[in-house]
């Protein structure tokens, strides 16, 4: 069995009570979302990642953001007329 390459570290996040402090910062961060984005086509992971992994991964690039998460909108064809009348802007919500 592998582990990811963020298996120790996501324990010890845990272990840790999720503190921010645990989380990955600067390229440890990034190395780590490149390889949550890897899909193995037709054969098969080494790993598969856990929902804790996604969590710590996820978790680390929001704090990295200043707290801040991303959104990504989709929509049809059709509905481009709409999607252009968004105003797309970082927003901080509290």
């Amino acid at each position: 069995m592998h582990l990811s390459p963020t298996h120790g570290l996501t324990v010890e996040w845990e272990r840790h009570h999720k503190q921010s402090r645990h989380l990955l910062i600067s390229e440890e961060g990034q190395q780590a979302e490149s390889w949550l984005k890897v899909r193995f086509r037709g054969e098969q992971p080494p790993c598969i990642p856990t929902n804790l992994h996604c969590e710590f991964i996820t978790e680390s690039a929001k704090n990295a953001n200043n707290l801040m998460t991303q959104v990504f909108l989709a929509h049809a064809e059709e509905d481009t007329d709409i999607m252009a009348k968004l105003v797309l802007e970082p927003t901080l919500v509290t």
